[in-house]
């Protein structure tokens, strides 16, 4: 009885995970570039750049690359590709390459402005392979935790301060190892299953040949 009941269990989480949860991390996600893509229009009029520039396509194309093909960015596919790419570093610097072509801009700002729209439109995507893919969702549910003593540590520092205990040095010091241990664990976490470059050049491959 014990193992149908959780059998039912199993069978409903799933169905919430997939018909709501992973759909609104989708929407969610999509809206963050639908932003961006926007954005890259406004920024183009407000400094007078070309539209009709290259590099305005391209980095139109990527973005519609990424809205495109949101939904079938699986990270156990995107994990086969990016260990076969890994183990050929000849193919991994042609990629790069051929693929930084695309991007040569007309001026030092607008350099920087598209590295800078591109570096968040690579985070977004990446924190939605994490995020929908269910053994990665579990792995940061086990470092929620620690997570959430930052946060609690956070609020209780704040009231030391306010009351102006001298234990509130201390206090800081313990916060701030806490809170370094937790940047380096999801640092850790993001560089061992995701190269950013890569998701880039796999969703501006997708838009160009699909």
């Amino acid at each position: 009885m014990e193992l149908i009941i959780a059998g039912i269990g199993i069978l409903l989480i799933n169905l919430m995970w997939r018909k709501m949860l992973k759909r609104s991390l989708l929407d969610t996600h999509r809206d963050k570039l639908f932003d961006l893509r926007d954005n890259l229009r406004a920024t183009f009029r407000k400094n007078d750049w070309d539209m009709n520039s290259p590099i305005y396509r391209h980095v139109r194309d990527l973005l519609n690359g990424y809205l495109r093909y949101t939904e079938r960015f699986s990270y156990s596919e995107f994990n086969y590709i990016e260990t076969a790419v890994k183990h050929n570093k000849d193919l991994q610097r042609a990629m790069k390459e051929r693929f930084e072509r695309n991007f040569v801009c007309d001026s030092v700002d607008q350099s920087k402005y598209i590295a800078a729209l591109r570096h968040e439109a690579r985070q977004i995507m990446m924190s939605y392979m994490l995020t929908s893919s269910g053994w990665m969702v579990l792995l940061i549910v086990f470092f929620l935790p620690i997570v959430v003593v930052v946060m609690l540590l956070g609020g209780f520092i704040r009231a030391l301060k306010a009351s102006g205990l001298s234990v509130f040095t201390k206090m800081v010091e313990l916060r701030e190892v806490c809170t370094s241990f937790v940047r380096l664990t999801l640092a850790f976490i993001a560089a061992a299953v995701l190269t950013e470059d890569l998701v880039e050049e796999y969703s501006y491959r997708q838009a160009a040949y699909r």
